[in-house]
């Protein structure tokens, strides 16, 4: 009593396997990318263009040459303030 060829289940197994796991692959892109876009949508509510603006506003009175980078030259530690060089002596000495 045969219980159907050899040939087409193996056929049917691996046809079976190979489109089962291209949906769940499938489903797992769709379920990231709808992650994605609820996370940009919630990001692009909080970070309005009047914030942005007042940012660059506030940012060039720091930042006259809007670079974006400016230098510290202190540190404050608790209630002490050290000067750059001052505070690398600080952490370089052995204690």
């Amino acid at each position: 009593m045969g219980c159907g060829d050899e040939t087409t289940a193996r056929i049917f197994f691996y046809s079976y396997v190979l489109i089962m796991s291209m949906i769940f692959i499938k489903v797992f892109i769709a379920v990231v990318l709808q992650n994605f876009q609820e996370t940009v949508q919630k990001d692009s509510k909080f970070l309005s263009s009047e914030l942005s603006d007042n940012f660059r506003e506030v940012w060039s009175n720091f930042d006259p040459n809007v670079r974006y980078i400016f230098e510290i030259k202190y540190f404050a530690i608790g209630d002490k303030l050290y000067k750059k060089v001052e505070l690398f002596k600080i952490f370089a000495e052995p204690r």
